[in-house]
């Protein structure tokens, strides 16, 4: 014979036969058997309990949850999504984690100040085509540089998304132009935006994974994807 509790009642179950009518006996004893109610609500405590059991009653029976499913095989993408898919970053090509924290931390830093000292517009002309700007000026002055601080930041998004579709290395001044349009970027955006970020980040990913030997360009392409990473919150880009 076992016994359980169902709430306010005892049951006391036959273990050798269990299609056997249970035997039901109440945990506290009532003087009545349905319960008074006055506009919907027991008048007693006696009542409350009653309509309770009469409500349980009425439920369904509880069920045995089933385990848990089987575990689920991973499979790849289909080449159709395979641009979310990066390749494995050969170790000698990944930066030191100490380096990249102190650097995002002075990036930080020379960013809000940048942002809060911005040099003066006066005379200040903006180039009507940026990308022959750009690549006209492959080491660009600070006079030149200081062109980024007066865009709006939908123009810094924007030029970051051209910067995708122009890279293929990381020389000395597409890495000055970049830096210095994440400066002037406000780090508060909208989903888009960050995707622009994401997107410029795997496009560096992806240049410096093809990398032979650990040179000055792969250098470059860390310092952006850290930035993006570890100063605008993307650290799954590391």
């Amino acid at each position: 014979m076992s016994r359980r509790r169902l709430f306010s009642q005892v049951q006391d179950n036959d273990d050798n036969d269990i299609d056997q009518e249970v035997t039901v006996k109440s945990a506290l004893p009532l003087s009545k058997t349905k319960a008074q109610l006055v506009n919907g609500q027991p008048v007693s405590g006696e009542d409350y309990l009653l309509m309770v059991r009469d409500q349980a009653s009425k439920c369904a029976t509880t069920a045995i949850a089933k385990g848990p499913p089987p575990a689920i095989k991973k499979t790849s993408l289909p080449p159709s999504f395979s641009f979310f898919q990066e390749s494995e970053t050969p170790e000698f090509l990944l930066p030191d984690p100490i380096w990249q924290q102190k650097y995002a931390e002075s990036f930080k830093s020379y960013q809000l100040y940048m942002q809060n000292n911005k040099p003066k517009k006066e005379n200040t002309k903006l180039p009507s085509n940026w990308r022959t700007y750009y690549y006209d000026n492959k080491e660009p002055d600070q006079e030149q540089l200081d062109t980024i601080a007066h865009c709006t930041q939908q123009n810094i998004i924007t030029l970051l998304r051209n910067y995708k579709n122009w890279l293929t290395e990381m020389t000395y001044g597409e890495a000055l132009w970049i830096s210095t349009l994440l400066i002037y970027l406000d780090p508060v955006m909208v989903a888009q935006h960050v995707s622009v970020l994401r997107e410029l980040a795997r496009k560096c990913i992806k240049i410096r994974n093809e990398k032979q030997v650990h040179d000055d360009n792969v250098i470059r392409l860390n310092m952006i994807i850290t930035i993006i990473a570890k100063v605008f919150g993307q650290a799954d880009m590391i």
